[in-house]
């Protein structure tokens, strides 16, 4: 399994490949729903967050989690990223 670091750098090569600055990585899948299949659960894979709500924007030099008041309480639990602070 990779860690979170070599996931980050695999969708940075990516980006940098195609060109973007940015990638916006949201929590709800494609169809928005409130039950999320365990094939989508984007933001488990790239930070280990568990949470119901959050999102996580990936730049070429950094990445931040972004969630709610009351998640972010509970975010440390939830995630072995720091949630008040970038990602890597």
């Amino acid at each position: 399994m990779k860690t979170i670091g070599q996931r980050l750098t695999a969708i940075r090569e990516l980006m940098a490949r195609d060109n973007y600055d940015a990638l916006v990585i949201p929590r709800a899948d494609e169809y928005l729903g409130e039950y999320i299949p365990a094939h989508n659960e984007r933001l488990r894979w790239i930070c280990g967050f568990t949470g119901s709500a959050g999102l996580v924007i990936v730049l070429r030099d950094k990445a931040a989690i972004f969630v709610d008041g009351p998640i972010l309480c509970r975010c440390a639990a939830r995630s072995p990223v720091n949630c008040s602070n970038t990602i890597t």
